[in-house]
């Protein structure tokens, strides 16, 4: 996650993440059985709600080999 970025200021990451966190950026999805979600996240910041109560999720992670992601620049 942006926390973590070598290199980036304190200043410059708060509001990278300010931006990210605009409701506008966000998705919430409404779980019903059977429901499948997917992401990259290469390029998703994931946060999980725990607002699932007694509920269990259940959560896989694969990762997929491919081309190497590059930047806007394409570097």
């Amino acid at each position: 996650m942006i926390w973590c970025l070598v290199g980036v200021g304190l200043p410059a990451r708060a509001q990278c993440y300010a931006h990210l966190t605009k409701p506008e950026h966000i998705v919430r999805h409404r779980w019903q059985p059977g429901d499948v979600a997917m992401w990259d996240n290469r390029s998703t910041a994931h946060y999980a709600n725990r607002d699932y109560g007694n509920q269990r999720r259940v959560m896989h992670r694969i990762t997929l080999r491919g081309d190497v992601p590059v930047g806007p620049t394409g570097r």
